[in-house]
């Protein structure tokens, strides 16, 4: 008897309909395990057994192969302090045990970023903390490589808190949690962009654009700009079921969203805005939804469905 239930093209039953970082471990091709704690932790350890774990971040990426699909994965309530990881092998993803697991870059470092993908598809970032606060900087750079060639496609970001400052730090200046240069058909989902000037900056490289991106139910407390994007164009990109507000009642967002330099093509919809400036610039040709924008405080407090404003 059939069920009531729509499967996807490929997928037999129930149990096989899994996505994001689940699927991504669940389909790996060979799982390196990086636990700094760990009493038997070590860099010359094979990687394979979580009794027997890396010591660094970098090490478990040492020992991925380029396109294979190979999952470096993070454990432990630690902070790995290391140097800018330069990505360029594809296929790879980077899975933490939770926010608790903080993958983090200080003035001791060299890089300009935690992590940075340059010219390599499907890298996957998931389930962890990733943070500039030692010295409030640049997190995550997808895109083109020191060539200006090439680009970022087909990556997850999931279930992240991605923050460029310390908590009590004013997140000012044009700092950003995630730095995307022609990375195209990306997904970056369900991630909290917390303590940051600007949470997503999105611009085109030098063979082409950003676009085709999802970014979905992500929260913004940032300092400048929720998302600031800069000369997009080509196929549809949406942005929709996020939340922007103001880093605090002093600090406000310029913007919770900034398409004024975009060509075009975007979706904006279904996206709530709490923050106390103007929240939105809609630029030219993009298309705005059912957005739900805070009037004033005192009126956001207990006022009826009927009386939001939606642009």
């Amino acid at each position: 008897m059939a069920g009531p239930y729509i499967l996807r093209k490929g997928i037999s039953s129930l149990n096989d309909l899994v996505d994001g970082y689940s699927a991504i471990m669940a389909t790996a091709h060979d799982v390196y395990y990086v636990e700094k704690s760990h009493e038997e932790a070590s860099d010359g350890n094979e990687g394979k057994d979580p009794n027997r774990p890396m010591k660094t971040i970098a090490g478990g990426y040492g020992r991925c192969a380029d396109g294979r699909g190979d999952v470096v994965f993070i454990k432990g309530l630690d902070r790995y302090r290391e140097n800018q990881l330069s990505v360029t092998k594809e296929a790879i993803s980077f899975i933490g045990a939770g926010w608790g697991t903080e993958w983090n870059r200080t003035s001791s470092q060299t890089g300009d970023y935690v992590l940075k993908v340059m010219d390599a598809d499907q890298v996957n970032i998931c389930n962890m903390h990733l943070s500039g606060q030692d010295q409030s900087e640049d997190v995550i750079y997808y895109g083109q490589d020191a060539s200006n060639e090439g680009g970022a496609n087909h990556g997850i970001i999931e279930n992240c808190l991605i923050s460029c400052s310390w908590w009590t730090a004013t997140p000012t200046g044009t700092k950003t949690g995630l730095y995307l240069a022609r990375a195209t058909f990306m997904r970056i989902r369900n991630n909290f962009f917390y303590a940051c000037p600007i949470g997503l900056t999105i611009v085109d490289g030098g063979e082409g654009s950003s676009h085709g991106l999802t970014i979905e139910n992500n929260y913004f407390c940032c300092g400048s700009y929720g998302i600031y994007w800069s000369g997009a164009y080509g196929q549809t990109s949406v942005i929709k079921g996020n939340t922007f507000w103001d880093w605090t009642s002093a600090v406000n967002m310029t913007y919770g969203v900034y398409l004024n330099l975009s060509t075009g093509g975007t979706l904006v919809a279904d996206n709530n805005f709490g923050c106390a400036e103007p929240v939105y610039d809609a630029g030219d040709l993009n298309y705005w939804v059912g957005n739900r924008i805070r009037i004033t405080e005192a009126a956001s407090e207990d006022f009826a469905l009927s009386q939001e404003a939606f642009c």
